[in-house]
């Protein structure tokens, strides 16, 4: 790998921890009266060729979302439905509509796809057919494709 190479690397889970601890001291607490909470969206799959979005949400070793955070995922994804709705009908023009696909949650048993089992909305499935499902969620190819909604 060329030095250029090393340096464009995303680095998430590095990134991720450092505005996390920045958030921690300097935003309020989640503790009353405050209630302030932050979350982080893993992914988002936006095609602007089919006009189709959705957000996947993934854990490593079969966690779940913390309570509040899966309350979190369902507003955002209620809220992308029906704001994707009234802009489509505001709109009225066919090319400029879209196509809310969901809050897709996606969990491994260890860490990524090739090392264990995995879960999309608690449905086991093979890398293959996790490769299959993410691409028909915002390319799809047939009728019948996934969608949570």
């Amino acid at each position: 790998m060329s030095t250029t190479e090393e340096r464009t690397e995303e680095r998430t889970g590095f990134r991720e921890q450092g505005m996390s601890e920045w958030i921690r001291k300097n935003l309020p607490s989640s503790m009353r009266p405050s209630c302030f909470t932050t979350y982080d969206v893993d992914f988002v799959l936006r095609n602007y060729s089919t006009n189709r979005l959705a957000f996947v949400e993934m854990k490593c070793y079969q966690c779940e979302p913390a309570y509040g955070q899966r309350l979190t995922m369902e507003l955002i994804d209620e809220s992308m439905r029906l704001g994707i709705l009234a802009r489509n009908e505001h709109y009225g023009i066919k090319s400029m509509q879209w196509t809310w696909c969901g809050y897709w949650l996606l969990q491994f048993e260890n860490t990524k796809p090739d090392d264990g089992r995995m879960w999309l909305n608690s449905y086991e499935l093979t890398e293959e057919q996790l490769k299959h499902h993410l691409g028909q969620i915002v390319a799809p190819t047939a009728p019948g494709s996934p969608s949570q909604k």
